[in-house]
């Protein structure tokens, strides 16, 4: 049975294709792993998937394709969507740097020494 409700599928480098298909593209949606990204800090995650059918309703612009989306925190429920895989990694970086603590690495021997540093400097001021 064909159908034509705007049904996507990944190809094999990751690529959107319309999909006509509703047999091939059940199977595939029953199959695959959906998840471009996701982050976890506590009790927010930040999760990019591909939704395998098009959210714009609408009908102008480009499909929206990809959603991502915010659980937990001040901003849970947040939600957008776009068309490419590109946008939407950039828009999940976005959505982790909105809800997320940032990632940063502490070296706890370099803060030692700069609060040493630090304490030094301030016992010379007195």
């Amino acid at each position: 049975m064909k159908m034509s409700y705007h049904h996507y599928v990944l190809d094999a480098a990751g690529e959107p294709q319309l999909c006509d298909d509703m047999a091939v593209w059940t199977a595939w949606w029953g199959t695959t792993d959906r998840k471009i990204a996701e982050d976890t800090h506590n009790d927010i995650t930040v999760s990019t998937v591909f939704l395998g059918l098009d959210h714009n309703y609408g009908s102008k612009g480009p499909p929206l394709l990809y959603e991502t989306m915010i659980f937990g925190g001040g901003h849970d429920g947040d939600c957008q969507r776009t068309s490419t895989r590109e946008d939407a990694l950039k828009m999940h970086d976005m959505a982790c740097y909105l809800a997320l603590p940032p990632k940063v690495e502490i070296d706890p021997a370099a803060e030692y020494e700069d609060a040493m540093a630090g304490k030094e400097i301030l016992e010379g001021l007195k």
